[in-house]
């Protein structure tokens, strides 16, 4: 179930992210729409990481280096973000 969630959560965040590529087309209004969905979304998965600081409760880096990507896309969060560095 918990992998269910995060591949959800993950999904979510990609289907807000890939429009918003030509972030100029966005009114303010669809953009803080979008942003709060995202904020939403990242909050579940920095709620769900494993302690080994994965997302996925099988081994193998796919799950966790794609919720890395969407994370290390946002100009808010680097690598000295407390869920990146984990």
């Amino acid at each position: 179930m918990h992998n269910r969630h995060t591949l959800m959560a993950w999904g979510l965040l990609m289907v807000i992210l890939a429009p918003l590529h030509a972030a100029s087309s966005v009114d303010d209004a669809h953009w803080k729409q979008a942003d709060e969905a995202m904020n939403k979304g990242l909050a579940f998965l920095r709620a769900h990481q494993n302690a080994d600081g994965s997302w996925s409760p099988q081994p193998g880096p796919a799950i966790t280096a794609m919720v890395l990507r969407v994370m290390l896309a946002r100009p808010d969060i680097d690598t000295t973000d407390p869920a990146v560095r984990r």
